[in-house]
């Protein structure tokens, strides 16, 4: 069974560093599998060449030490300067080696001083192992991508490995002398993986670029070798123990049967289990379900719709493992990750949503496959055109609250500098020409009189009309004062000292507010602040305006009768209150106060905008 396992895990190796030297010449992994695999087939071969010789000993150099710089030079070569001098060392450690091969470990019976060279070096070349294999891992966790998963089959490899030997190594020991062909095939096992499962698993980490579909099957396969070997493990410890209580020398049929019941009823969550350290060593999903999932937590956040495109970019290129990605929107460019070389190939793809193009998506030096891409590009469009209509909508909304505004302040402009002045004027007319024929002693007849007395009234009504269309509109006191002076003059008008005292306080300064949120809150403390002296029967009322949580907060308490006890008239206010609240995305609540009053506090975003 050895001599099997030894054929397969070198025809293995070799084929391997046949197809590199074909396809990757000069690739550092090429170079020293390729050796490797001279090595081992020298050995394999040497009782039809030249039979026993020191010439084959010294070929044992080219064999197990050359894991190490397998390890050293995957996947792209010595990793910095450290990586350099262990490469260096690791050669002259190998060349000691063939030396002393050649040179015959002893003579005459005695051991030579440098064969105990060769071993003090070779301890020296394990040390250089686990230093590589250290950095490798680093290295992992910093890739993402297809590099990720090429390292991560090695490390799946090497960690089937370990658990082979941890889990069923023991087993013979445990179980007295064990079945002869447990051992053998703990043996052979160990000679394929060490010969060929890491040293193929790294050929095949350089010569497959896109490994999705490999490592998926690699994943399936090591995980059913483990759960295998779980369960085997376990049946035959049971088995043993169940021997040696009923002092029976070897497992009977059936003692080994129902344990292995009870091992296989557990073999689903078992199989979970030891699937989860394999695929964090080896992820089951490509980049295209890499992609899907980071714009899932990405877009997941709140984000606001011009943060979209940078998610997208920074997603696709850690994903497919690119140097630079590119988002195109309408022509111009919206997003760019990673950094643009002139030496890198590139490849454009355009964005279609809806049956029509969007936009255009441009990848440099990725790493990906056309299904993957397939399996993205359809989200990425619609994720970048559903972002793109909502800041369309935002800019439309913006034009449309400032066009209103701007329509306000003319139709005010034309009411109070033109309308009101000339229906004053009607008035004052109306006057003059009565004063006019009194002083003549001209008494007008009683039809004139009338249509004067007319003149005169509907000409003040209508002056007092637009001074309450002016106040709908706007209050002048707002652009005239400032906002915060505004509100602090609002506030006072209802100040009547030793029948209702009114107090007002407010922050030093209050932040930019949308217009429509400024009238919000002029007309909200005005509306509190004549309810409680028209319905609550209070004498003193307190206001106050603020910033907290994102918020101009406006808080008026009196000590009135409460809320529960006023007048009817009161609700009217107070769903007018609520009404301009919710209309603005702002909050209002209403409280009593002990031992009586009421509290009234509205809130009102500081980047709100009116929904009307």
């Amino acid at each position: 069974m050895e001599d099997a396992a030894f054929a397969v895990a070198i025809i293995s190796t070799a084929t391997v560093a046949v197809v590199l030297a074909l396809r990757r010449p000069r690739h550092p992994v090429t170079i020293v599998l390729c050796l490797f695999a001279v090595g081992g087939l020298w050995g394999l071969t040497r009782p039809l060449w030249l039979g026993e010789s020191r010439f084959d000993e010294a070929m044992w150099a080219l064999s197990n030490p050359m894991v190490a710089p397998l390890i050293t030079v995957f996947p792209d070569g010595p990793r910095g300067r450290l990586g350099r001098r262990m490469l260096g060392y690791q050669a002259v450690t190998i060349a000691w080696t063939f030396g002393t091969g050649l040179a015959g470990y002893d003579h005459n019976g005695e051991t030579t001083w440098y064969f105990r060279v060769d071993q003090v070096l070779l301890v020296g070349l394990l040390l250089t192992v686990l230093i590589a294999t250290g950095s490798l891992g680093r290295l992992w966790r910093r890739s993402v991508g297809q590099r990720r998963t090429r390292i991560g089959i090695v490390f799946a490899v090497a960690a089937f490995w370990v658990a082979q030997v941890v889990l069923l190594g023991p087993l013979t020991a445990a179980t007295g002398e064990g079945p002869q062909w447990l051992g053998e095939a703990l043996e052979a096992l160990n000679f394929v993986i060490i010969l060929a499962g890491i040293p193929v698993a790294i050929g095949l980490g350089v010569l497959v670029e896109r490994p999705g579909p490999l490592a998926g099957a690699m994943n399936r396969a090591l995980s059913w070798m483990l759960l295998i070997g779980t369960v085997t493990a376990g049946s035959l410890l049971i088995a043993g123990g169940v021997s040696s209580a009923l002092g029976v020398p070897d497992p009977t049929p059936l003692a080994v049967a129902l344990p292995a019941v009870g091992v296989a009823a557990l073999s689903g969550p078992l199989r979970n289990l030891v699937r989860r350290p394999v695929d964090a060593l080896l992820p089951r999903v490509g980049p295209g379900q890499v992609a899907l999932r980071g714009l899932s937590v990405g877009l997941a956040g709140s984000v606001t719709p011009t943060e979209v495109p940078d998610i997208v970019a920074s997603t696709v290129g850690e994903a497919f493992h690119a140097t630079s990605v590119e988002l195109q929107l309408e022509g111009q460019t919206v997003a760019r990750w990673g950094e643009q070389r002139v030496d890198d190939a590139g490849a454009t793809l355009p964005l279609v949503h809806a049956g029509r193009e969007v936009g255009r998506l441009r990848l440099s030096a990725a790493e990906f496959t056309d299904g993957s891409l397939d399996l993205v590009l359809p989200h990425i469009a619609a994720a970048l055109e559903s972002a793109h209509l909502l800041v369309e909508l935002e800019r439309s909304h913006d034009r449309l609250l400032a066009a209103r505004s701007e329509e306000r302040t003319r139709l005010r402009s034309d009411l109070h500098d033109e309308l009101s002045p000339s229906l004053a004027g009607m008035r004052l007319a109306a006057a003059s020409i009565r004063e006019r024929l009194r002083v003549a002693s001209t008494a007008p007849d009683p039809v004139t009189d009338n249509l004067l007395s007319r003149i005169e009234a509907e000409a003040g009504e209508s002056v007092h009309t637009i001074r309450q269309i002016l106040a709908g509109l706007r209050p002048l006191s707002i652009d005239e004062l400032g906002l915060n002076c505004a509100l602090r003059q609002r506030a006072m008008t209802f100040d009547r000292p030793g029948t209702f005292d009114v107090s007002f306080s407010a922050v030093a300064e209050i932040p930019p507010l949308a217009a429509d949120v400024e009238v919000a809150l002029y007309r909200t403390l005005a509306e509190a602040v004549n309810n409680a002296a028209r319905h609550a029967q209070a004498r003193h009322c307190d206001v106050r305006v603020g910033i907290a949580e994102g918020s101009v907060v406006v808080d008026v308490t009196d000590d009135g009768v409460g809320v529960a006890d006023q007048l009817d008239g009161i609700g009217l206010g107070l769903q007018s209150l609520q009404s301009r609240a919710d209309s603005m995305g702002g909050r209002l609540s209403v409280q009593p106060v002990a031992p009586h009053g009421t509290r009234v506090v509205a809130a009102f975003p500081i980047g709100a905008a009116g929904r009307s």
